[in-house]
């Protein structure tokens, strides 16, 4: 197999193409809170306690509230709208670290930046911000009780939590049609991703394919970078027991790995329509692209007295997917892979 044969595919079809069909994507779940009265007849009810006019007032308002169509949908915040949301949190003790406030805040929704700050002469000036790509589940800054534990673990204190306002609109333009803008990133989440090479021009040779639970495949196109970002899962099982299931291996587990792909190394993206309802996306590269590693272990990406942490230092760059990385110590560098779950090239 050569390199500038290699290919990928997001899902497939069965129907005489040995490439994996990716099904439709679906849209993000969108999240509503819903206020619905309970069903009720339309006897007024008796209320103990409550003078004939209120009771008269509350009853006609119950009866409008019971004849308007469909529940009441609660309004969202304009930060619920944005792709990210950056917090602001400040009377921080001065040894503080990226980990401590990551622990916490992580609850809240899936943190992607810190930053601690400090002053002229370098020491800290109890200030941070945090950035939740998407924003985070509710407005906790409002709660107006946020307590952390301080880094030894011995005692608590009350921090201020603000959010930052919009700074950017969070769309690009479009280089040719001006008057149009696009979002930075936009995501899908297909059934399947396959891995192979080119057998035609038109044909893939799928040799490995992961399949989506929980939507955990996501193809996600960064306008903003230039790039498109693939992140999936791969449960790693020893093959020397896969006729024994009730005997795993050793090093049986399940890795998350991440692939970026310049908009400059892409050659084209093929679309394949397998039948009324599913669609396959083929990408040719003359080139593999570069593969990465999530760690296990989030503590690990966080080092005391960094200043700044981001989600890409959960990431080792990854040369080999296969089940015992203990085999490659000794291994010779080449093209070909003794053993490769997923050969990456």
């Amino acid at each position: 197999m050569r390199a500038d044969d290699r290919g990928m595919a997001s899902d497939s079809s069965n129907d005489g193409f040995p490439v994996r069909q990716l099904s439709r994507a679906y849209a993000p779940t969108r999240r509503f809170a819903i206020e619905a009265p309970a069903n009720r007849s339309n006897s007024s009810p008796t209320f103990r306690g409550v003078s004939e006019e209120n009771h008269h007032r509350f009853s006609a308002g119950l009866r409008e509230l019971q004849q308007s169509s469909g529940p009441m949908l609660k309004p969202k915040e304009s930060w619920q709208t944005w792709p990210e949301l950056t917090i602001r949190v400040a009377n921080l003790p001065p040894d503080i670290t990226t980990w401590n406030l990551w622990e916490r805040f992580q609850l809240e929704g899936t943190i992607v930046f810190i930053e601690l700050f400090d002053d002229r002469q370098g020491r800290r000036d109890g200030n941070a911000k945090i950035r939740f790509v998407p924003p985070p589940y509710r407005a906790f800054w409002s709660l107006d009780n946020c307590i952390l534990s301080t880094p030894d673990g011995q005692g608590a204190f009350k921090v201020k939590v603000f959010p930052e306002p919009k700074k950017r609109r969070f769309e690009v333009q479009s280089p040719i049609r001006k008057h149009i803008w696009y979002p930075e990133s936009s995501c899908l989440y297909p059934l399947s991703l396959a891995f192979g090479f080119m057998h035609s021009h038109n044909t893939m040779m799928e040799m490995h394919k992961a399949q989506s639970r929980n939507r955990n495949i996501v193809f996600k196109v960064d306008l903003l970078r230039s790039r498109i970002v693939v992140t999936f899962q791969v449960s790693l099982s020893d093959p020397e027991t896969h006729f024994h299931p009730d005997s795993p291996g050793e090093l049986d587990r399940t890795n998350k790995y991440m692939f970026t792909i310049p908009f400059g190394q892409l050659q084209n993206i093929d679309r394949i329509q397998v039948d009324k309802q599913q669609w396959a996306l083929v990408i040719s590269l003359d080139s593999p692209p570069q593969f990465f590693r999530q760690r296990l272990d989030p503590r690990a990406s966080h080092t005391a007295g960094t200043l700044i942490w981001s989600e890409f230092d959960t990431w080792y760059r990854q040369t080999d997917i296969v089940y015992d990385p203990r085999r490659l110590e000794n291994a010779v560098v080449s093209l070909k892979k003794e053993l490769p779950v997923i050969d990456i090239g």
